[in-house]
């Protein structure tokens, strides 16, 4: 079967973006070229995502941090409530759930809690491992954090008979 040898070219010149692709049939090769001009100087998309991601880096809102301390609603498997974030010090969270006390530690570079519910300090099974991951959402005047991750029920603790279970928190902050 002989193929058409039909060349197509195109060129895009304008503000921000060079584009130039050239498709030829047969034994012919196959080129494109794309880039993005920005005041003068040349610059590949890889480049420019790498701006980007600095540039966010830079911004002071983004930077999360800590979780904030204060009065959390939770969601854990349905179940409604209140998480007490009391103090963050370095590693080591205190706080309660749903009423009850609870230790952990935070991961700054990560953005991870983890931490122990103990239900009933004379038996184990009642214990649930909690862990979630922190981010947040900026508005005009406040931001609003967000933890959210699964827990490990190692008795009949999370309301089913299994063993992991999802779970959210939220609490909004004036922004500063």
């Amino acid at each position: 079967m002989n193929r058409p040898n039909h060349a197509l070219t195109r060129n895009v010149t304008g503000y921000g973006a060079d584009t130039h692709w050239q498709k030829k049939f047969g034994s012919k090769e196959v080129t494109a070229l794309r880039t993005t001009r920005l005041e003068g100087v040349t610059m590949s998309r890889s480049l420019k995502c790498v701006l980007v991601v600095c540039g966010l880096l830079c911004i002071p809102e983004l930077a999360l941090g800590q979780p904030p301390t204060g009065t959390w609603k939770v969601n854990g498997n349905g179940h409604e409530g209140e998480l007490v974030i009391k103090s963050v010090a370095g590693l080591k969270v205190e706080g309660t759930i749903y009423g009850q006390p609870f230790v952990g530690a935070y991961d700054e570079k990560t953005m991870r809690l983890n931490f122990l519910r103990i239900q009933d300090p004379k038996d184990p099974t009642t214990s649930q491992a909690w862990k979630g991951y922190l981010f947040q959402n900026v508005g005009e005047t406040e931001v609003k954090y967000t933890l959210a991750g699964t827990f490990e029920s190692f008795g009949e603790g999370g309301g089913a008979p299994r063993l992991e279970f999802g779970w959210f928190a939220q609490i909004t902050k004036p922004k500063e």
